[in-house]
């Protein structure tokens, strides 16, 4: 495994009640966008992906990809700071790996920067379209825009 894989496969996406009760998150994206295969190939209605103005396979692409990608907010350093207080042997493997954590970092700038809006500005700055990277900003419920402006890179 390169260095790169080292530090993908550090990345922590859920704890469980213990620290070797982990999740990493390229796992987890990848467990999600499996399901959201099966639920297409199973559950899929043409009509529904023809009422959604796609084909049925754009509409299971597009779905699977908002699987794929739906927790990436997950990957920025706030959210690994956050987790890794529950995982602390990760959270290590991380800094020796040179991810640097800001002691600054607490828990209201945690929640300044939610997972699913730092997902949803992922994906704007690699510009996918609005219309798609709403729904990863969005998948918890409440949009971005409701709650902050995530245009912060554009004054920087």
């Amino acid at each position: 495994m390169n260095f790169t894989e080292q530090i993908l496969y550090s990345l922590m996406a859920k704890t469980g009640k213990n620290s070797s009760e982990w999740l990493p998150l390229l796992q987890h994206l990848q467990d999600t966008a499996d399901i959201m295969s099966c639920l297409c190939d199973e559950f899929l209605s043409p009509s529904f992906a023809k009422a959604c103005g796609l084909e049925e396979n754009e509409f299971k692409k597009l779905a699977i990809f908002l699987a794929a990608v739906h927790d990436i907010g997950k990957a920025i350093v706030v959210f690994q700071y956050k987790i890794g207080d529950k995982l602390p042997e990760k959270k290590s493997a991380l800094e020796a790996s040179g991810i640097n954590f800001d002691v600054s970092y607490d828990k209201e700038k945690a929640k300044q920067t939610p997972h699913a809006f730092a997902g949803e500005e992922i994906l704007n700055l690699l510009g996918c379209p609005e219309c798609v990277s709403t729904v990863v900003g969005s998948h918890h419920g409440v949009s971005a825009e409701s709650v902050q402006d995530l245009s912060w890179h554009k004054r920087i």
